[in-house]
């Protein structure tokens, strides 16, 4: 008798725990189902998608002020687009080619503001499910009246940062983007073809508004003039590739000094803007949002010294401009100063 209850009781476990491991996989399968869905509604640059002309007033909100202005994109093919992003006291003009694209500036340096608009656009960027995700949950939400379902996706790794993907219930088109202390809102989704693109898009950092872009206009083209695709001359080239991995730091060739290390005070962040090389070297180094005089100095110091791997695009490096954020701060015991990499932003963004 008590051979057959155990004997019961391990089938019963077993039987469990087939069932566990096949709602586990039931729900890998119908998250990544979603978001594939709606990768593929709101990719309007796919080959083979009519061309378009975008126009869009945006607003980037600061700490103590806010920028108006314009951004217009004209897209005939993957290897044949033009996109301009006019600011107050800022141009930028990037021309896309075969493969690449070249960009220039005016200031020449990218402003952190223009950075988090461009991502906002590039919203296509985290519909990606990278190799070390999983579907940690899938709910559903009912948020203004919509019934959304919710994507939640975690990482082993301490590179990507766990998000939630919410899709309209009904059509399966993306509404947000959630991470912990920051959120995509996408509204008033129009169709282009088979696909479609949200009239509002808008990003939120730490519970405030940070970006808004209202589309304008949204329209066909039947012809465009083939002088406003060539290369720009004496400007940076980038080379394309949207599913390209993202640079590593690797080492520092020596500590930072400790002289002056008593005036530096507890921690301090420093955001740095420059390019990756193919050679692992940063360069075109400058300070983007600064953690005083003398933590800027040694930041720049510090990546004057660093390696990184640079950004792969199938197992090739390829230059890349990113935003690195360096902790700095003053070892207690010892007055020594102290420096780390913490995260490593890609600055590459739609187109």
């Amino acid at each position: 008798m008590r051979r057959s209850l155990a004997l019961l009781a391990t089938i019963c476990l077993a039987l469990a725990a087939q069932s566990s491991a096949a709602e586990k996989k039931d729900k890998q399968a119908e998250g990544r189902v979603l978001i594939e869905r709606a990768r593929e509604l709101s990719d309007i640059r796919a080959p083979g998608s009519p061309p378009f002309r975008l126009r869009a007033r945006v607003r980037l909100f600061q700490e103590k002020h806010a920028m108006e202005g314009t951004y217009l994109l004209v897209w005939i093919s993957p290897s044949q687009w033009r996109e301009q992003v006019d600011l107050p006291g800022f141009t930028q003009l990037r021309i896309g080619g075969e493969g690449t694209y070249s960009v220039h500036r005016e200031p020449p340096g990218l402003p952190w503001p223009v950075f988090q608009l461009l991502h906002t656009l590039g919203y296509k960027a985290r519909l990606t499910v990278r190799p070390t995700e999983r579907v940690e949950e899938i709910k559903n939400r009912n948020k203004d009246g919509a019934r959304l379902s919710c994507v939640k996706l975690v990482s082993g790794s301490i590179w990507v940062v766990p998000r939630e993907l919410c899709f309209d219930s009904g059509s399966n088109t993306l509404s947000r983007i959630e991470y912990s202390n920051r959120k995509y809102e996408f509204k008033k989704q129009s169709p282009w073809g088979d696909k479609v693109f949200p009239q509002s898009l808008s990003y939120f950092e730490g519970g405030k508004h940070v970006v808004a872009i209202d589309v304008e206009e949204f329209a066909n083209i039947e012809s465009s003039d083939p002088s406003g695709f060539l290369p720009l001359v004496n400007a940076a080239s980038w080379e394309q590739c949207e599913d390209a991995e993202r640079p590593v730091f690797l080492r520092a060739s020596g500590p930072l000094p400790t002289a002056g290390a008593e005036f530096l005070g507890p921690v301090h962040m420093v955001t740095v803007y420059g390019t990756i090389e193919t050679s692992g070297e940063l360069r075109n180094r400058s300070i983007i949002s600064s953690g005083g005089k003398i933590a800027d100095q040694w930041a720049l110091d510090f990546l004057e010294r660093a390696r990184f791997q640079p950004r792969m695009c199938n197992g090739r490096p390829i230059g890349s401009e990113v935003f690195v954020y360096v902790v700095v701060s003053q070892a207690t015991r010892t007055g020594a100063s102290v420096a780390s990499i913490v995260v490593i932003d890609t600055a590459i963004a739609w187109p």
